[in-house]
């Protein structure tokens, strides 16, 4: 009994709402990058950067999987190459026995 009271007095203390800290505050980040605009105008601003660097950085993630996916396709038709052409040097070995 004492372990559930314990139990349900952690979750209410994880699960109480606790206040943003200053530095994850996006209004706050947009009034500090943006002092001369009015706050709606620097929320906008922001919000559109960093819409803008999300973008790019997708693009680059984007570019370096397809990157990995041509060396993968790369390497199995290389693979198939040279299934080939072991199957080809054992129907020799065959037909020269």
């Amino acid at each position: 009994m004492k372990e559930i009271k314990l139990l349900e007095a952690w979750a209410e203390s994880v699960i109480e709402e606790r206040p943003l800290p200053i530095e994850h505050d996006i209004q706050y980040k947009a009034s500090r990058a943006h002092p001369d605009l009015s706050p709606e105008q620097a929320l906008a601003v922001y919000m559109a950067n960093e819409l803008e660097k999300n973008e790019k950085v997708d693009q680059q993630q984007n570019y370096e999987i397809d990157q990995v996916e041509h060396e993968v396709d790369d390497v199995e038709q290389e693979e198939k190459n040279i299934e080939a052409e072991i199957a080809r040097l054992m129907q020799l070995v065959k037909k020269s026995r």
